[in-house]
């Protein structure tokens, strides 16, 4: 109740010209860096022991984002909301956070449900874990943790179509995009990407220590996705992975595991080639790099997939109404 009215006086008081300030966790570099193209937003990060901290390697900081290093967060600047991006380490905090400063709590889950929770845990995790508004990035993943549009909100991703274009092609050998693969198998399916690379030539972006770096220069990135003949996505238990939908804005074409939002987002042989099938996605590798016209039309109807529904004017829009 005190929170609550602490809030109430806050906005009463709030400076209407002042930007909405959001305290929140280092959790996802592009998704973050995305929140911040949300107009007269800022974003406090706060960094506590034993939390991840912001990977350089994946983006640069943005403008409107500031890093509390310290074991505590400053009491000298007046917060509007917390956000939580996880869970299981980042809620308590968050909830303390709350209580101290009497201001709402968001909660965004970027991920399904880990492979290791039981549904008993996932319904604990429910019950306990109150927040103000829950917000889940695919239908996928909210229905994992057990909500739905009554009680919280599906926010898709927004891609910016004007850095991600510009898809030639020309390199005989695919890309993926993915940060430390190889320990992140059960999610992101290297074993998949390995099996393939047998037999197809692959090149790999990310932050992956003696076989490939990160670009963390989004148009840098944008321009390596041009020039090759296409995109494989092997991922398992993710929602949709944030790179697939960047190389799809590309216009490149895409070929990918059918897992989670994917088959729900793209649709097989219009707008991706799809299966879960090792042999099967080599087969559609060395289709589309012998079909340019396959190739083509994939491509086109990918980046037209992003422009219609993973734009970031709805991003924004409705990350805006959140806030708000």
């Amino acid at each position: 109740m005190l929170s609550r009215l602490r809030s109430i006086i806050n906005n009463i008081n709030k400076d209407p010209n002042r930007k909405i300030r959001v305290l929140t966790f280092p959790t996802h570099e592009g998704y973050q860096s995305t929140l911040g193209l949300v107009p007269n937003v800022e974003w406090h990060m706060y960094m506590f022991n034993g939390g991840k901290k912001w990977d350089y390697h994946t983006r640069n900081l943005p403008p409107n984002h500031y890093i509390y290093e310290q074991t505590a967060v400053r009491g000298d600047v007046q917060f509007d909301c917390v956000l939580s991006q996880e869970p299981l380490s980042q809620y308590p905090i968050a909830r303390n956070l709350k209580e101290s400063f009497g201001i709402p709590l968001i909660s965004l889950f970027h991920t399904e449900v880990y492979p290791n929770m039981t549904p008993k845990r996932v319904a604990h995790i429910k019950q306990s874990q109150i927040s103000d508004i829950n917000i889940f990035i695919t239908k996928h993943n909210q229905s994992s943790w057990g909500y739905d549009d009554t009680n919280s909100i599906v926010i898709p991703h927004g891609i910016d179509t004007n850095i991600f274009s510009g898809w030639t092609g020309g390199q005989k050998a695919g890309i993926s995009c993915v940060n430390h693969f190889k320990q992140r198998d059960v999610f992101c399916g290297f074993s998949i990407w390995e099996e393939v690379a047998k037999s197809v030539q692959m090149a790999l972006v990310g932050e992956n220590p003696g076989v490939s770096q990160s670009i963390n220069d989004p148009v840098k990135l944008a321009q390596i996705y041009s020039q090759y003949a296409f995109f494989l996505n092997t991922s398992v238990l993710s929602p949709c992975p944030l790179s697939l939908l960047e190389a799809a804005a590309c216009g490149m074409p895409i070929i990918s595991t059918a897992n989670q939002e994917v088959p729900k987002i793209f649709t097989h042989s219009e707008s991706a080639l799809l299966s879960n099938d090792p042999k099967t996605l080599i087969k559609y590798c060395n289709e589309v790099m012998n079909n340019q016209e396959l190739a083509q039309k994939l491509g086109n109807n990918a980046r037209k997939l992003i422009l219609d529904n993973f734009n970031v004017d709805q991003f924004t829009k409705n990350w805006r109404n959140v806030l708000e």
